[in-house]
């Protein structure tokens, strides 16, 4: 139910449709209350076994990010608050032309680049439209995310960065 009810957010997000994913909420929640099958606990406790390992492992990948890009501010940075647990590497781009310009041309050379880090307010219109801000508006026109999984190794990433660097380029001035 979990996979699905993601895509479905993922295709309605795609279709700039993610405020209608508000919906799937309750259906969400209700299977929260669920447990784990006894026979799966000899697989969970070797995955919170490995998370630190694993956290490792991605806070590396971070670090490999960030000194490519260090170049590239202000252009391109990485929020000051720092990222104990990372999932992706959030970076901002000076403007939303910038990043436009940077997903582009790193998805259309065979990089992984995510833009779906919107404000919250745009996927749960009625829970937190209330607390909509022009900052978290800003934000979601300038972020993006870049993988720390084992495909981007220091060679892969050093490709990127020339890529950023080239669409930068493109959008000087």
């Amino acid at each position: 139910m979990e996979t699905h009810i993601i895509l479905a957010r993922r295709h309605l997000a795609a279709l700039d449709a993610a405020a209608a994913a508000e919906q799937l909420l309750p259906l969400d929640a209700a299977h929260c209350r669920y447990a784990f099958r006894y026979d799966l606990g000899e697989g969970l406790r070797a995955a919170i076994e490995g998370y630190s390992r694993e956290q490792a492992r991605r806070l590396e990948r971070l670090a490999v990010w960030k000194a490519a890009l260090r170049p590239l501010q202000p252009e391109v940075s990485f929020p000051e608050i720092p990222m104990p647990c990372p999932w992706r590497a959030v970076v901002k781009a000076k403007d939303r032309a910038r990043r436009d310009r940077i997903v582009a041309r790193l998805r259309s050379a065979g990089f992984d680049v995510g833009v779906n880090y919107p404000p919250l307010w745009t996927a749960a219109p009625g829970l937190l439209g209330g607390q909509r801000h022009a900052d978290g508006d800003a934000w979601g026109d300038v972020v993006m995310t870049l993988w720390l999984t084992t495909e981007y190794d220091d060679r892969r990433i050093r490709e990127a960065a020339v890529v950023i660097q080239q669409a930068l380029a493109q959008v000087q001035g």
